[in-house]
């Protein structure tokens, strides 16, 4: 009987570990990678021939740019991949 217990108990160790891992893997991923976001103040941002950069910089802006309110709250982030807008306005 103690060895027919300790073969279920095992069972459902291994099925709890692997849906947590169905369930942690994506959102680790997903928090690893949004937090190499770069937020940058629109203000240090340039466009040349309709591609936007960082200013004094010769790669494309790959990050969110920013407006802030007088209080410094962030009102607008625009997300920019390799020098043009990806999404929307947030």
């Amino acid at each position: 009987m103690y060895i027919f217990a300790h073969v279920i108990l095992k069972n459902i160790n291994m099925l709890i570990i692997n849906k947590l891992s169905v369930i942690m893997l994506p959102l680790f991923l997903f928090v690893l990678l949004t937090s190499f976001v770069k937020d940058v103040d629109v203000q240090q941002l340039e466009e040349r021939d309709h591609i936007t950069y960082l200013k004094g910089n010769q790669e494309p802006f790959t990050g969110n740019a920013i407006v802030r309110s007088v209080k410094g709250t962030v009102i607008i982030r625009t997300p920019y991949v390799d020098g043009l807008i990806n999404g929307t306005e947030y």
